[in-house]
C-alpha cells in the first residue's frame, strides 16, 4: 500500500525532559546490548571461523580462501534470489513448524556471512597482505564507493545494530534498491550489487580498521591488546549512546539540507563503527587467546560455535546474526524507522527518552514507500502498532503470515 502521490508522513522529535525511568531502562540497555549481546555473537563467528580454520584447506590459504568465498557468495545468492519462494512455501504453515524454518534460514545466512568474511579476509591477506599502506587504501576505496552508494551504514553491525527478532517476513533479505523479489532483471542486478560490491567493501572497510587496530595498540601483546580494544570500543559505543539523542534532534533540524544530512550521518556512522570494530577486536583476541590456542580445535571451536548459537537464540537475536550485510536504509535518508538510532534489545525509540513523536504532513517527497514509514504518535504506539500491522496483513509479499 502506497501513500498518494506528494504525501508522506514523518516524525518529530521530541526534545522535553529527561526522566529518571528513561535513564534507567537505558542504562539497563546498554549493559544489555554492551555486556550481552557480542559474546555469544562473537562466540558463533569465532566458534565457526576455528573449525573452517581445520577443515577448509588449512595448509592452503589461498585455496582455502576462494572455497570459503564460493561457498558464502553461492549461498548467499539463493538466499536472496529465491526469498519469495521460501516467504510463499511457509505462508501457511504450522507456526512451530514456521518458526524452525525461519531460524534455520536465518542460520544458514549466518553461515555464509562468516564463510564469505573468511574467505575475502583471508584472500586479501594472501594478495595484499598486512602493511599499513594497503590496509589505508582498503579503507579508502572502499568508503569512497560506499559512501556515494548512501550505504556507508551497512558497515555498523551488533551491538550497535540489534535488528528485531520478530518481523513481518524473516525470508526478506534488503537490497540497495530495495526491488520487490521478482524474476526481473532488476531485482538479480540489486542481488548482485549488494553480493558483491556491498558486502565485499564492507569486508575490506571492516578488516582495515581491525587489523589497523593490532598495529597501534599494544602491537605484538594479544592479551594487553584484546583488552585495550575491548575498553576502546564499549567506551566509544557508550558515548555514542548518550550523544545519539543529540545528533538525532540536530540531524532532523537539518531536514532540507540533504548533503549536510548525510554528512552528519556518516560521520556519526564513522565514530560507531570504530567502537563496533575494537568490540569485536576484543571478544575475537578473547577467544583466541584464552579458548582457541591449545588442545583440540576442532571440539573447542565447534563448542564455542554451538554454545553462540544456543544464548543468541535464547536472547532473541536471530536476526542480528544472519545477514548482517544488508542495507535498511540509505545515508541520510529522514525517516521514522532509523536516522541516527543505535540498536537497542529492550526499547526500539518508541518510548523513553525519543518519545513521544508527533505525526505531520510533508509534501517534500513524492514516492515514499507507506511500508518504510513508521507511524509512532504521542499516546498509545502499542495500538498504532497492531492497527498498522492489521493493514498489512494479507497484503502480498513482505505482509505478515497468513498463520
Amino acid at each position: 500500500m502506497k501513500t498518494t502521490q506528494g504525501d508522506r508522513l514523518r516524525a518529530v522529535m521530541y526534545t522535553g525532559p529527561v526522566t529518571w525511568p528513561c535513564v534507567l531502562i537505558q542504562l539497563l540497555d546498554a549493559i544489555i546490548v554492551l555486556g550481552v549481546i557480542p559474546a555469544p555473537l562473537l562466540a558463533f563467528w569465532a566458534g565457526l571461523w576455528a573449525v573452517m580454520n581445520v577443515l577448509i584447506f588449512p595448509k592452503d590459504k589461498e585455496l582455502t580462501a576462494w572455497s570459503c568465498v564460493a561457498i558464502g557468495v553461492t549461498l548467499l545468492l539463493l538466499l536472496n534470489l529465491f526469498q519469495k519462494v521460501f516467504y510463499d512455501a511457509t505462508r501457511n504453515i504450522n507456526p512451530f513448524l514456521y518458526g524452525f524454518l525461519w531460524r534455520l534460514h536465518a542460520y544458514v545466512g549466518t553461515f555464509a556471512s562468516v564463510s564469505m568474511w573468511r574467505g575475502m579476509w583471508l584472500g586479501l591477506e594472501f594478495y595484499t597482505g598486512k602493511s599499513v599502506l594497503s590496509l589505508v587504501i582498503g579503507a579508502i576505496i572502499a568508503a569512497a564507493i560506499l559512501i556515494p552508494l548512501r550505504v556507508f551504514n551497512n558497515i555498523v553491525a551488533a551491538p550497535a545494530s540489534v535488528p528485531r527478532e520478530i518481523v513481518a517476513d524473516p525470508f526478506q533479505i534488503q537490497t540497495r534498491f530495495q526491488t520487490v523479489p521478482s524474476r526481473s532483471c532488476k531485482f538479480v542486478l540489486d542481488v548482485f550489487l549488494n553480493v558483491f560490491v556491498i558486502s565485499v567493501l564492507t569486508v575490506v572497510y571492516f578488516r582495515a580498521v581491525f587489523e589497523l587496530m593490532g598495529k597501534v595498540l599494544y602491537p605484538g601483546d594479544k592479551v594487553h591488546n584484546l583488552w585495550a580494544c575491548m575498553m576502546l570500543g564499549n567506551g566509544v559505543l557508550v558515548l555514542c549512546i548518550v550523544a545519539q539523542r543529540y545528533v538525532v534532534m540536530l540531524y532532523r533540524a537539518l531536514e532540507d539540507r540533504v548533503w549536510l544530512r548525510i554528512a552528519l550521518d556518516d560521520t556519526f556512522i564513522l565514530v560507531v563503527t570504530f567502537g563496533v570494530v575494537n568490540v569485536w577486536r576484543g571478544w575475537w583476541g578473547f577467544y583466541e587467546y584464552y579458548l582457541l590456542t591449545s588442545g583440540d580445535i576442532l571440539l573447542r571451536g565447534s563448542l564455542l560455535h554451538l554454545a553462540g548459537v544456543l544464548v543468541s537464540y535464547l536472547l532473541c537475536m536471530a536476526r542480528t546474526l544472519s545477514f548482517p550485510l544488508s542495507p535498511e536504509r540509505l545515508d541520510g535518508a529522514l525517516n521514522c524507522k532509523t536516522d541516527n538510532f543505535m540498536g537497542m534489545y529492550l526499547e526500539n525509540k518508541e518510548c523513553c527518552c525519543f518519545e513521544p513523536f508527533t505525526v505531520t504532513k510533508d509534501t517534500t517527497c513524492r514516492s515514499q514507500e507507506a511500508e518504510d514509514v513508521m507511524l509512532v504518535v504521542t499516546g498509545n504506539t502499542e495500538e498504532s502498532e497492531k492497527g498498522s500491522l492489521k493493514n498489512k496483513a494479507g497484503t502480498g509479499y513482505g505482509s505478515t503470515p497468513g498463520h
